[in-house]
């Protein structure tokens, strides 16, 4: 996308009202290399940005690692500053907050993560979750399942509760749950 086009928007701010509704990569192209442009543009917009005038194969190559950078930040989870996760659901980036997120539950090469109110499976392992949750809130209770503290409403040694949905606990983990959840005996 040209960063200089006619009209009330430039390309900036195009893309911006296009990442909105659509989750589609954007790789942008100007003659400008001033820092009022590159300041603008968010890391989080754009897959790529091209100096112009530039050959076939600085755009070939340019496009190449968009569509990679794209596709791997559409497959995995994003953590934001203010407490969220974003996940792809049907083709639309959707913030969970961290508070709304019950627990994960691993399905081979995909999550499962359940909130009150929908699940969202999402390509990537839970391994990958648990690497960037907070660990302050998220706990690993199993290998298969990692869950919101904050939802715990009772536990014994081999199960947690999170409202009417039952948990396995990890044989050794009762303790470390004990001290995560600051529970004195």
């Amino acid at each position: 996308m040209d960063i200089m086009i006619r009209g009330d928007l430039d390309g900036i701010d195009l893309a911006y009202k296009v990442r909105e509704i659509y989750e589609i990569p954007i790789v942008f192209s100007t003659a400008y290399s001033g820092t009022e442009y590159l300041e603008r543009i968010s890391s989080d917009i754009h897959e790529g940005y091209l100096l112009k005038p530039f050959t076939v194969d600085s755009l070939k190559t340019a496009v190449f690692f968009g569509l990679k950078r794209f596709e791997e930040r559409k497959d995995s989870p994003k953590k934001s500053a203010n407490g969220s996760l974003k996940v792809m659901d049907k083709g639309y980036l959707v913030p969970i907050p961290f508070s709304e997120i019950l627990y994960l539950k691993a399905d081979g090469l995909y999550t499962k993560i359940f909130t009150k109110v929908k699940s969202y499976l999402v390509r990537d392992i839970l391994k990958s979750f648990d690497e960037k949750l907070p660990n302050t809130q998220f706990f690993r209770v199993h290998k298969s399942f990692l869950v919101n503290v904050e939802h715990v409403s009772s536990f014994n040694a081999k199960k947690i509760n999170l409202g009417d949905t039952s948990i396995p606990i990890r044989r050794g983990l009762y303790k470390e749950l004990i001290e995560k959840l600051h529970i004195e005996k």
